[in-house]
């Protein structure tokens, strides 16, 4: 169980919470280990199964998890991890995708 503990801490570690060269323009990483339980329970809630999920649905489950005052501040830790320069560019092209949509 502690080794368990430990690969989650380190996993956690290694990976980013958003995902700033999704191909498909996602914000979030669900693979994180803080975004997959919650990406799971969005399934689960909306009766998906593996193949279920649409963009919109995607993008709902984007806006209602960076909504959470939990994950901003959890992104603020990332942005200290990773340096306050390259985490303000990935919200910054992120920041234009969503001025360019709408």
């Amino acid at each position: 169980m502690r080794d368990k503990v430990r690969n989650l801490e380190q996993e956690r570690q290694t990976q980013l919470i958003l995902a700033p060269h999704n191909a498909y323009g996602f914000k979030l990483n669900i693979n994180h280990p803080l975004i997959r339980p919650k990406w799971d329970a969005f399934k689960s809630t909306k009766g998906l199964g593996q193949y279920g999920m649409t963009d919109d649905l995607r993008r709902e489950f984007e806006e209602a998890v960076l909504a959470s005052k939990y994950m901003q501040k959890c992104m603020e830790q990332e942005q200290r991890k990773i340096g306050a320069v390259e985490h303000q560019f990935i919200r910054m092209a992120y920041s234009v995708e969503k001025q360019a949509a709408g």
